[in-house]
């Protein structure tokens, strides 16, 4: 997509990408490209996570002192947990991975509403928001609930206290779970668990125009930084009280604080960082780091982790800013197979947990070491023609309402000039 100061690509090109964001051609807009690969690269860690969550030995590891093991206290402690934090951000951060989700969507979905000003069409924009969103997500059930009635599944016992194939995820096909299941903002989804998170997907498209009022009036870096500051510190207090929606709403907010200030930020930090790319490694590092801050943290006690949740949005923050200028990170985001991963990112996203959890059952819980990588490359393949056969074609359909709504609007103010002209 548009790199900052570069002339912008087709509308065609940007059609193709899966972040929400649709025909922006403004030259200011940079990297956009590789915010994509970070959706790809993000979504890649919610399926390792889920997979490692299958594995009761890797659960052992990375979710220790369920089970009273040697192996599991050890792992509890702060010191082996600061020694494998990279292995947690891999197999276990995708909760993490969905914060920068959100606050993707935050960003990407303001940039266009800013563009346009009072001439975007929110009559437009809804049903098409809806469509692209809704047509995958029931898809997926539909998918979701297919398997679970293919392949007979049973309770798992895997000692350390989790559960999490048979405890989060149908044991067999019941309008309860299907109506659990299409509640998005219910407590639980058991036909297809990550659909968690599109509930607040749901949410924030609703709220946009609130957001686009926002947006217009953070008109500098300095009070984009002070609403970013304020989402962290009420992630934090919403993390503390157990109040979902002032956890992950702001975090939409910051991404929208993020396009408010795009271009300027770009500058900041391709000021700062690009001119020597060792502080650019030192700032991804940083980054990483920061989103590891709560699972260090509950080595000491489980009780820091809410505390210390605003680390890991922070991390997530920086991740996203450090995508936007150009060097390693962005080229490593604008790769061929990366690029791959964001276009197939929604898709993947919504299909892989049903897709694993068969693979499991079906290929047996206790040779889990041939059914992971064969119900991670099943969840891959799946998505593809998911994504050919669901989500493309939803693409399309919400274009094809979106220029019907435009060309009746423009046919109504057509006749009411002419109303008024005859008059």
């Amino acid at each position: 997509m548009a790199r900052l100061g570069r002339p912008a690509v087709s509308a065609a090109r940007h059609d193709a990408v899966r972040i929400g964001f649709e025909g922006v051609t403004d030259p200011i807009v940079p990297r956009l490209r590789s915010l994509d690969g970070l959706r790809g690269v993000a979504a890649l860690v919610v399926v390792f996570h889920h997979a490692a969550l299958a594995a009761p030995v890797i659960l052992v590891t990375l979710w220790p002192g369920r089970d009273g093991s040697s192996i599991s206290q050890v792992a509890g402690t702060v010191g082996w947990r600061v020694l494998t934090f990279p292995l947690h951000l891999l197999l276990s951060a995708g909760l993490e991975a969905v914060f920068v989700f959100f606050i993707l969507s935050g960003l990407v979905l303001t940039l266009p509403v800013l563009r346009a000003r009072a001439g975007y069409s929110w009559l437009v924009y809804y049903p098409r928001r809806m469509i692209r969103l809704g047509i995958p997500v029931l898809g997926s059930i539909a998918l979701a609930a297919l398997l679970v009635v293919a392949v007979p599944r049973f309770p798992v016992v895997s000692g350390v206290g989790i559960d999490w194939l048979s405890n989060a995820n149908s044991l067999t096909f019941s309008a309860t779970d299907l109506l659990d299941t299409l509640n998005l903002l219910g407590p639980r989804q058991p036909l297809n668990n990550p659909l968690w998170s599109l509930g607040w997907e749901f949410a924030f498209s609703l709220l946009l125009p609130l957001a686009g009022l926002l947006a217009v009036r953070i008109t500098s870096t300095r009070a984009a930084v002070v609403v970013i500051v304020a989402c962290v510190a009420v992630i934090t207090a919403g993390s503390v009280a157990g109040l979902d929606a002032l956890v992950y709403l702001p975090m939409f907010v910051a991404g929208v604080a993020i396009a408010a200030v795009l271009p300027a930020i770009t500058r900041v930090l391709s000021t700062v960082l690009v001119a020597r790319p060792g502080r650019a490694a030192v700032f991804l590092a940083c980054s990483l780091a920061l989103i590891a801050v709560p699972w260090v943290a509950s080595g000491v006690t489980g009780a820091l982790y809410p505390v210390t949740v605003g680390f890991a949005v922070a991390g997530s923050l920086a991740l996203v800013a450090l995508a936007l200028v150009a060097g390693r990170w962005s080229d490593f985001l604008e790769s061929r197979l990366v690029q791959w991963l964001g276009r197939l990112s929604f898709s993947l996203y919504l299909v892989h947990v049903p897709v694993l959890v068969t693979t499991m059952y079906f290929v047996g819980i206790d040779r889990w070491l041939l059914a992971l990588p064969l119900g991670i490359g099943a969840s891959i393949a799946v998505a593809w023609l998911f994504s050919r056969g669901i989500e493309l074609p939803s693409h399309h359909l919400a274009r094809m309402v979106g220029r019907k709504i435009e060309l009746a609007r423009a046919r109504r103010s057509a006749v009411t000039s002419g109303s008024d002209l005859r008059e």
